[in-house]
């Protein structure tokens, strides 16, 4: 870790791979995962039992405040609603100089064309047909199917309306980071990174 960043909150960790690498980097940081879907926390719990720096969590503790909180790959699984309490989560659990980073996928424009092409060869479609292709490379909005308040696909996601969410949250986006290429911005990305301060 950077800076002077001592402790991070993992939220939505799923099997905790990430916060076995940041351990790796640096053990002397404190590290949480928050993971509540049950089979996961298991999961995450079992494979970080012999890192000694991180904690598996199923329930927040909301008296203890983080220098970095995290929610990775997470948001596009979710209504706007759920969106909006994980983010008012977030800011509850970051101390007042720390940061809060949040990562998507681009599913708009010409990066989710080739991600359906691809995912359409491998048989793994996540789109229900060829005009959802379409909708998505324009950036079309669609209706994205829910099941148990839980959105598998990725299609329909747009990072854009994410954007406009932060703002009205009032969470301040200080960098967006768009991965593996930045400078190439959305442009055959596969995720951007949020990098805020809560106000």
């Amino acid at each position: 870790m950077q800076g002077g960043h001592k402790s991070v909150l993992d939220y939505g960790t799923g099997s905790a791979y990430f916060l076995r690498l940041l351990s790796d980097c640096n053990p002397n940081i404190e590290i949480v995962g928050f993971e509540p879907i049950h089979d996961m926390y298991l999961k995450a719990a079992e494979e970080s039992i012999k890192y000694k720096n991180i904690k598996i969590i199923n329930k927040i503790d909301f008296s203890k405040k983080f220098d970095r909180v995290t929610c990775l790959e997470v948001m596009e699984h979710l209504t706007a609603d759920e969106q909006i309490r994980i983010l008012q989560e977030c800011k509850r659990l970051v101390s007042d100089d720390g940061e809060i980073i949040i990562s998507v996928p681009i599913e708009t424009g010409i990066s989710s064309f080739f991600k359906n092409i691809i995912r359409y060869t491998i048989r793994q479609s996540h789109a229900e047909n060829l005009k959802e292709f379409f909708m998505a490379l324009f950036g079309m909005k669609m209706k994205r199917k829910v099941s148990n308040g839980y959105i598998y696909s990725h299609v329909g996601f747009r990072y854009k309306d994410l954007e406009k969410l932060l703002f009205t949250q009032k969470l301040k986006i200080r960098r967006r980071i768009f991965s593996p290429f930045n400078l190439l911005g959305s442009i055959l990305n596969s995720q951007v990174f949020f990098v805020i301060d809560p106000i």
